[in-house]
């Protein structure tokens, strides 16, 4: 009975300290917050749709496959997993950073056109509509960013053009391993599904 009130103490111990080096090693590690940004207005091409200049386009509603609606990053194991990242996540909603990038890269590539949000408070007058669901947004650790998106286009009157409408499935290569690459790699997925858009706008009078 000596030698067992003995043992349990130490044990108790040294649980005690590993659970305390653990709590330890948790808490120093620095959660990172991340946002997409637009390219910069010399990076950005211009696309060749030069009777949409000067049109005026609401983007709204962005949706986002449920998966990804939450602050933190997702990333992809396989087909069947993903993986949340407790360290890593986005400064602000998924959605309205996916819907500021497109709308400045939209201008941006279409100039002399502007962009507002809907719906908006501010209820500005539009030529066109552009409804967007991101259904895939992918992130694969240094190997691939997988891009799905759908959008349909509706008229001022609120009739759908439906030739205007699309799908896009875009794939890139981030540049390293980090997550800073994986966002910089969305990022430029944006900017090309800007460009599907965009492409698709051409020849709508005001």
């Amino acid at each position: 009975m000596i030698e067992f009130r003995v043992r349990v103490p130490c044990l108790f111990v040294l649980t005690t300290s590993l659970l305390v080096g653990c709590v330890s090693q948790r808490s120093q590690v620095e959660t990172r917050y991340f946002l997409l940004e637009p390219p910069s207005s010399q990076e950005a091409d211009a696309v060749d749709a030069a009777h949409a200049r000067g049109l005026r386009i609401a983007l709204g509603p962005v949706a986002i496959a449920e998966y990804l609606d939450q602050p933190r990053m997702v990333t992809r194991r396989s087909d069947h997993e993903v993986v949340l990242q407790e360290y890593a996540r986005w400064a602000m909603p998924l959605a309205g950073n996916i819907s500021e990038v497109l709308r400045e890269t939209l201008r941006q590539q279409l100039p002399g056109s502007s962009t507002s949000r809907y719906p908006s408070l501010a209820a500005e007058p539009f030529d066109v509509r552009v409804a967007l669901e991101v259904l895939r947004l992918d992130n694969i650790r240094g190997e691939r960013v997988e891009l799905l998106a759908i959008w349909q286009v509706f008229g001022a009157d609120g009739k759908v053009l439906a030739e205007r409408g699309g799908r896009a499935e875009l794939r890139g290569v981030p540049a390293g391993p980090d997550i800073a690459d994986l966002v910089r790699a969305d990022a430029l997925l944006l900017e090309q599904l800007a460009a599907r858009i965009s492409a698709r706008l051409d020849g709508i009078a005001r």
